[in-house]
């Protein structure tokens, strides 16, 4: 039942992420061969853009979630390579306000 209520609140999420890839995808063809700078700093502001709202996102799923899921919020907290730095960022907070607990009482 968990894993299902995590999928039912992550469907979304990548839902949008994929129409941003979409809109990346066309944008590509429209301006890559005209003007590659423009569609460069286009698509990194389209990315950055979702990355800082989904990191929101995400955060409130894992916080609703609790357990094992902040754990894993945690620990993509300390993974700057791993997930965008908007992710980082947000994910940073699941260390507030959360009491310690072993790997073991998970």
């Amino acid at each position: 039942a968990r894993n299902a209520k995590f999928m039912t609140g992550l469907y979304p999420i990548v839902m949008r992420y994929l129409r941003v890839k979409k809109k990346v995808a066309k944008m590509r063809k429209q301006l890559k061969g005209v003007d590659r700078e423009a569609y460069y700093d286009e698509r990194t502001a389209m990315w950055d853009e979702a990355h800082e709202r989904e990191a929101k996102a995400i955060r409130k799923l894992f916080d609703s979630m609790g357990g094992l899921y902040n754990k894993l919020a945690q620990d993509w907290a300390t993974r700057d390579g791993l997930v965008p730095q908007a992710w980082v960022d947000e994910l940073k907070h699941s260390f507030e306000g959360m009491p310690f607990r072993e790997w073991a009482q998970m």
